[in-house]
């Protein structure tokens, strides 16, 4: 699910990409600004968890892959805090569908946001990940956010969502195969 490109229509973003070369139809139905838990401020039906049922599970999707984070590295709570928010969705993800492979992609970079301070948020990602089975954690891809990030400084440019995918595809190809 992804939600910046269905918040911004016209956007790129890597699902499209990952679908296209695993053969996929990819859902893309998210709102942009959502997380976890992110009930901060950010306006009704931003909460990952409350919209995971209806977003996610109803649809009955081959595999979900996750790539929430960075708007919760700036609402007030810990990384602690999310591993335990990371735990409760993916938990809530695996009783709904407990045969579907889930991936969660690490929080990259922006050119706001270095791959240092995020270290911490995607070590609770992990963690999380680590709890649940049948889902596998992403790495953050490698790249200069001065291309890989568009003049937003937050979202990928074309460039930095193919990295996205091809990170996301190394990872989650050999598990689909």
């Amino acid at each position: 699910m992804e939600g910046a490109a269905a918040t911004f229509p016209g956007w790129t973003s890597s699902l499209p990409l990952i679908a296209d070369a695993i053969g996929w139809q990819p859902i893309i139905q998210g709102i942009g600004s959502t997380d976890v838990a992110n009930d901060a401020g950010r306006g009704a039906g931003t909460n990952g968890i409350a919209r995971l049922q209806a977003d996610v599970v109803d649809l009955e999707p081959d595999a979900v892959l996750v790539f929430y984070g960075l708007n919760s590295t700036n609402i007030g709570i810990t990384p602690d805090q999310y591993t335990g928010q990371c735990t409760t969705f993916l938990k809530q993800l695996r009783n709904g569908l407990p045969s579907v492979p889930a991936y969660w992609a690490g929080i990259s970079p922006t050119r706001t946001v270095s791959a240092q301070a995020l270290a911490p948020w995607n070590a609770a990602i992990k963690a999380a990940v680590a709890t649940v089975p049948r889902c596998t954690f992403i790495p953050v891809p490698d790249w200069d956010t001065a291309t890989a990030i568009s003049d937003d400084t937050t979202h990928p440019t074309d460039a930095g969502y193919r990295i996205l995918a091809d990170t996301c595809l190394a990872v989650m190809r050999p598990a689909l195969s």
